[in-house]
């Protein structure tokens, strides 16, 4: 459950048994496996992904803000509009596992998930670090990381729109829909500089030319 050797940058990690004070409680998780598709409908992969039962959260304890924001329809619309006017290059990125660059800034405990408990601590539990799927505040921890991290690599954020980011320096235009992202720029090597910024940063998938976008 680590993702590197600092503590600070692991998931995870075991703690003592937390008791339910009224300060601190203990949250379960469960195992939850999809079967992704491509825009064909052929299956292209099978997913495992661990999430938190945030349902069992308490707020002011275990969470507080949770709003985080995605790209309008309408700057999609006009993005697309754009580019076909200026003749732009569009293209595709997700971001795998994206909510765990996220730090949380609570103290969240969760119980072992099954079949991955620590021999010997079995009543041990996890003290979260990062804002693992199913936690009510995740979405907006990640949007807070994804953001710092774009306007280090001098983007802007729109005044109409916070999802949508430009680049004043290279024309480039980020449009970001929670871990999907669409790049929009004059030339290809823009595109591919900016994806491996991106990639310094986070696990990306590169999707290449964009092919079809869904913000339903």
């Amino acid at each position: 459950m680590e993702e590197s050797d600092g503590r600070r940058d692991r998931v995870a990690e075991i703690k003592p048994s937390v008791d339910a004070d009224g300060t601190t409680s203990r949250k379960t998780s469960k195992w939850v496996f999809k079967t992704k598709r491509g825009v064909d409908g052929s299956v292209s992969r099978f997913k495992a992904r661990l999430v938190a039962k945030g349902f069992s959260q308490r707020y002011g304890c275990d969470y507080d803000e949770t709003f985080s924001p995605v790209v309008r329809g309408e700057s999609i619309r006009t993005l697309l509009a754009l580019a076909t006017q200026k003749d732009l290059h569009l293209h595709q990125m997700d971001v795998q596992t994206a909510f765990l660059n996220g730090r949380l800034e609570e103290e969240v405990y969760m119980e072992q998930p099954a079949g991955y408990q620590v021999k010997g601590k079995e009543n041990q539990v996890c003290k979260l670090h990062r804002s693992i799927y199913g936690l009510k505040q995740s979405p907006r921890c990640w949007n807070h990381t994804l953001d710092e991290h774009l306007k280090q690599l001098g983007f802007q954020q729109t005044p109409s729109d916070p999802c949508l980011y430009i680049s004043i320096e290279s024309a480039m235009i980020i449009a970001v829909y929670v871990d999907d992202l669409v790049l929009a720029g004059k030339s290809e090597e823009e595109i591919e500089e900016a994806k491996r910024n991106l990639s310094s940063r986070f696990k990306i998938q590169d999707l290449g030319k964009l092919k079809s976008f869904s913000w339903d």
